[in-house]
């Protein structure tokens, strides 16, 4: 007995005799076969290490919760106690992993939407694309779709049921810069009882900001509340108890949501008129987007959004001349000015136009690509007029290049990115196929007939 714990004193705790070591993804980062199976709750053990590589691992505690598209686990890290909520793409139903891992990152992107408007979310501790995320674990006593449907009110006393809905408004108040926040419903919402704070746990991408005419919640009345807009108007009509409560609670967030978003829009008014104001022709490149970023002063709405946007047209030429040729600079200036496709249509315009070479135009994609604000706008529906516009553009350089004159990187990596290029792409098919031919040195009859069939054909 006494040898036992010497070992717990030097080793400490041991693992449960029964934990076993679980990895997810191959050397190549893929999901292993039995990806699925090996997260589910009866197949875990607390104890148990999660390998999210050859070297990263998290240790199991409890499942938190299972979803459409992911796994929730509670976990600790390597030398810690500390408890982590552990989000892994899950499949269940007909869901392909392969949508379950989007969902992944559509919950990293949307994150930083909901961060810079200091809404109350979890922190991302790490997160992997595709792969995880890791947040701070919220220590929740029920969720908002209990609170409403008196699930919760049993546990309760009336001055607890009092607070919440006092905190509720002010989540309320707190979301009032969004006019829809993708995913958001009663359930994705919890109150820790002990800060008297309601917390937003998920989230898909896209949000989008409230417009000065908005007059509703960025959380659904028919989907949350289970109440028409007609009911909230008049409680006579709710059919019972549970229906007049819900009326009534929506009905003074209604009213204390108008009242923020109004003083909010007027805040930001009267910041811009001042803000705006400066001279930025001796600005640097990068003071021009620290001009920028400032000028986002949460909470915002589409006031700023498109005050900001109507400066930058003013002087897009003085502005873009400031970073020419220089991938980074655009991106950084579009993640920083862009809040919607039509906003994203009149910046890549103007900034594909800056591009003079197929290796600028590289450059500036290669950049893009890190940029979470933009790829939230252009992998959606909407993508195809980003794609048309970068298309474009390259149809206009391959015009007038010189296959000699191309670097090779730049052209593999732009047929990398063939799924935004379109028609364009055919182009760089001949084209990666033609300096292939000329680097070899050599090539056969067939092959330069190959090669002068497709160069005459049109694409």
């Amino acid at each position: 007995m006494k040898s036992f714990i010497i070992l717990i004193l030097i080793f400490g705790p041991l693992r449960s005799l029964n934990a076993k070591d679980i990895f997810l993804r191959k050397k190549n980062g893929k999901a292993v076969k039995n990806y699925d199976a090996l997260i589910r709750e009866e197949n875990l053990r607390p104890g148990d290490r999660i390998y999210l590589n050859s070297e990263k691992y998290f240790t199991y505690v409890k499942n938190l919760g299972e979803g459409n598209l992911t796994q929730v686990l509670e976990v600790t890290s390597e030398g810690s106690d500390t408890s982590y909520a552990l989000r892994l793409p899950y499949r269940s139903g007909f869901a392909h992993l392969a949508e379950s891992e989007e969902a992944i990152n559509e919950f990293i992107y949307g994150y930083y939407t909901l961060k810079e408007q200091n809404i109350s979310i979890p922190n991302i501790i790490e997160s992997k694309e595709f792969q995880y995320v890791l947040v701070d674990k919220i220590e929740d006593s029920f969720n908002l779709h209990s609170f409403l449907f008196n699930e919760a009110s049993t546990s309760l006393s009336a001055n607890q049921l009092k607070e919440a809905e006092k905190a509720l408004v002010e989540f309320i108040k707190e979301i009032a810069p969004f006019e829809s926040i993708s995913d958001a419903h009663g359930k994705q919402i919890v109150y820790d009882i002990d800060k008297k704070k309601w917390i937003l746990i998920d989230w898909r991408k896209r949000s989008f900001l409230a417009r000065p005419e908005q007059t509703y919640l960025a959380i659904s009345l028919e989907n949350t509340f289970k109440v028409t807009k007609k009911l909230v108007e008049n409680y006579s009509l709710a059919s019972d108890i549970g229906e007049y409560r819900r009326a009534r609670i929506a009905k003074n967030l209604l009213i204390n949501h108008k009242e923020k978003l109004f003083l909010i829009q007027e805040k930001e008014k009267k910041y811009l008129e001042i803000y705006l104001q400066k001279d930025l022709k001796n600005l640097k490149a990068d003071d021009i987007l620290d001009f920028y970023k400032k000028a986002f002063l949460p909470p915002f709405t589409t006031v700023t959004e498109k005050g900001v946007f109507a400066h930058f047209k003013k002087n897009e030429l003085a502005i873009l001349e400031k970073g020419s040729k220089k991938g980074d600079y655009f991106s950084d200036l579009g993640d920083i000015l862009i809040r919607s496709t039509d906003q994203l249509d009149a910046f890549l315009k103007a900034t594909l136009s800056r591009m003079n070479s197929l290796e600028e135009l590289d450059d500036f994609s290669q950049s893009l690509k890190k940029k979470r604000r933009l790829i939230n706008l252009y992998n959606e529906s909407e993508s195809y007029r980003f794609k048309k516009f970068v298309s474009d553009r390259v149809s206009e350089l391959l015009e007038t290049s010189s296959s000699s004159k191309i670097d090779k990187q730049t052209l593999k990596n732009l047929r990398k990115d063939s799924w935004i290029l379109g028609d364009a792409d055919k182009k760089l098919r001949r084209l990666s196929l033609r300096i292939s031919l000329d680097a070899s040195g050599h090539c056969t009859k067939k092959l330069e007939a190959i090669l002068k069939s497709l160069v005459k054909k049109k694409p």
